[in-house]
């Protein structure tokens, strides 16, 4: 899947562009200055929490849409309250090179917002799922995926949820804050 972000700025480029990736704690940054609102995202991996942790803070206020999406074989995507998933399932054709076609593994990704000091509306499309961020200077979201991939069996178990272990990973993540969550992240990244 993918996480989209688009910005609703004026017509000021960006300038004062960089990234970085800290190797020995594993976070990426990225800063930018659009007129005079200075931009600053990190974003790591937190195999402990088994997310993804997106932060994204400016000078200003500003205003923008965070989606998530998938190209192919999504058939659902939603958004409610702080959080917003789609779900699907692999649908294959038949190939003497890849085995039978059909329905195969079914999968889910969602996105919770963690904190937000601006207004965050929840907006679903038919391609999309996520929040409309207005006069936000600061806002992180916590983000994963699942599937019904049985790794013990090396086949699919119908009775895995992926949308609830989504669920579930959130949920215990969300009982961070940011601040804590990078420190668990960086101790397991060392």
């Amino acid at each position: 899947g993918n996480l989209s972000i688009n910005y609703f700025r004026d017509d000021d480029q960006p300038s004062d562009y960089r990234r970085s990736l800290v190797l020995n704690t594993g976070i990426s940054r990225t800063e930018y200055t659009v007129g005079d609102n200075k931009f600053v995202q990190e974003v790591f991996i937190s195999a402990p929490q088994d997310v993804i942790v997106v932060n994204l803070q400016a000078s200003r206020p500003f205003d923008a849409d965070a989606m998530l999406s998938r190209d192919q074989d999504t058939h659902a995507y939603n958004s409610e309250g702080d959080m917003a998933w789609f779900q699907g399932q692999i649908v294959d054709a038949d190939s003497p090179k890849k085995g039978p076609g059909g329905k195969h593994m079914r999968f889910a990704a969602a996105m919770k917002v963690l904190f937000a000091d601006g207004k965050i509306t929840p907006a679903v499309s038919d391609s999309s799922a996520g929040f409309q961020l207005r006069g936000t200077k600061n806002v992180t979201f916590i983000l994963t995926g699942s599937t019904d991939y049985k790794l013990e069996t090396l086949d699919f178990d119908p009775s895995i949820d992926p949308l609830a272990t989504c669920r579930k990973l959130l949920a215990d993540a969300s009982k961070q804050n940011l601040h804590a969550l990078k420190q668990i992240h960086e101790q397991d990244h060392r």
